[in-house]
């Protein structure tokens, strides 16, 4: 019962708090947006723009106001009125990730706060092209010493934008540490690459696993004991992809297929489901699919405050 209050007061803080408060925004001395700039503008009201930022006016009755230019015109916009104020391209800050594979795309100076399965607490930072990501379970009725734990570390490594069209293409280096239970220890080196395009993210991953065993035993507290066999040396492979609806900035569809061992085909599994975003949170819902066979929920949410 004591997890369950602690699993209900984590939601509360995490993904509740944020949306407590809703605030108008206060320029900087130093905001100075170039013409080529495109920025995302929602407003105390709810109401969402995108445009260019032309000029920055000073009214009497309304304060500063900003002159933005949008698909159907130009419009003046009080700053009074306006939620939140950033980059487009910095809009969607949850695309470093997408259920359990990393992009090639950095966190960058963001932070985030998550939640996988309601069993698994992670959290990560970025600095410029680093991103650092940890967590651990917290399965009720399992020893502290037959929890699992991860941390991974990643470097981008090169990124390019395209010149004809939105998007590009990142590369990045990382290693992954995880531990099933104190006692096996899993040790990943991988390298990815992620195509952004318009409205689609395409990730394509290799891994190799290093270690001293093939076999492991997970420990599942009242639920008994389970094997895992994962040998030493295996060359694994992932692909991913996040698409954006059309019409709807907050909603994508996210696909994962995954194969630890490619000299073993068969043992392959998918992830599919949704992701409901904004610039603070994200909750995704799916389902996975594993060759065992196996078929499983699964459910994520994650906070990044504002930077």
């Amino acid at each position: 019962m004591k997890y369950v209050k602690k699993i209900i007061l984590l939601f509360i803080v995490f993904f509740v708090c944020p949306f407590s408060v809703l605030s108008q925004i206060e320029l900087s001395d130093d905001f100075s947006p170039k013409e080529t700039d495109l920025y995302y503008i929602r407003l105390l009201t709810g109401e969402e723009y995108t445009g260019i930022i032309r000029d920055i006016l000073e009214d009497d009755k309304q304060g500063t106001v900003l002159k933005v230019k949008l698909q159907i015109g130009t419009a003046e916009i009080p700053c009074s009125g306006i939620a939140e104020l950033r980059l487009y391209k910095e809009l969607y800050r949850h695309n470093h990730r997408l259920y359990l594979l990393p992009t090639a795309d950095p966190i960058g100076d963001n932070y985030f706060i998550g939640n996988f399965e309601l069993l698994l607490l992670y959290a990560g930072v970025g600095y410029d092209r680093f991103s650092l990501t940890a967590g651990r379970t917290i399965i009720p009725g399992i020893s502290s010493a037959d929890q699992g734990s991860l941390v991974n570390l990643k470097a981008t490594i090169y990124s390019e934008d395209n010149i004809t069209m939105p998007g590009g293409f990142t590369l990045a280096l990382g290693t992954n540490l995880a531990w099933l239970n104190s006692a096996n220890r899993l040790l990943h080196f991988y390298g990815t690459g992620t195509f952004t395009l318009t409205r689609t993210r395409l990730t394509m991953s290799m891994f190799y696993k290093q270690g001293r065993d093939d076999s492991f035993v997970i420990s599942g507290g009242r639920f008994g004991n389970f094997g895992v066999t994962y040998p030493n040396g295996a060359l694994g492979l992932a692909l991913g992809f996040d698409t954006k609806f059309t019409a709807m900035n907050d909603v994508h569809v996210i696909c994962e297929l995954w194969n630890p061992d490619i000299a073993k085909p068969m043992n392959s599994g998918a992830l599919l489901g949704l992701r409901i975003a904004n610039t603070h949170v994200a909750a995704d819902f799916g389902l996975s699919v594993w060759t065992a066979p196996a078929i499983a929920p699964f459910v994520s949410f994650v906070w990044t405050p504002q930077f």
